[in-house]
């Protein structure tokens, strides 16, 4: 697999922020962590929700994975500033010890 089709320059990056803020009322319309908690989103892409997530409960712990070095390269310069980690990994190989999140996102 070559890797995200679109691209990752930075008009792009910006399309996918736009994109996910504006979806943000339905796709995380129920979405409640537990404050304090430490939540993981897999497949987290150029991290534009995990922003998002952030700015909603800013109480919680949130780190990414995905599958693709340059998705983690994007999320990460996305994220600069933040505490958000991102790692590389698959979704059905994450590097965390069992009981080790609260929730996935």
């Amino acid at each position: 697999m070559s890797g995200y089709i679109h691209g990752f320059d930075p008009v792009e990056v910006a399309r996918l922020v736009r994109q996910a803020r504006t979806l943000a009322p339905w796709t995380m319309e129920d979405v409640w962590f537990p404050r304090g908690g430490r939540v993981l989103e897999v497949g987290c892409g150029v991290g534009a929700e995990l922003v998002l997530l952030a700015e909603r409960m800013p109480e919680v712990s949130f780190l990414g994975v995905d599958l693709s070095l340059s998705q983690v390269a994007a999320a990460r310069e996305q994220l600069a500033g933040s505490a958000i980690p991102v790692l590389q990994a698959a979704g059905d190989r994450l590097p965390f010890a069992d009981a080790s999140l609260d929730g996935i996102f």
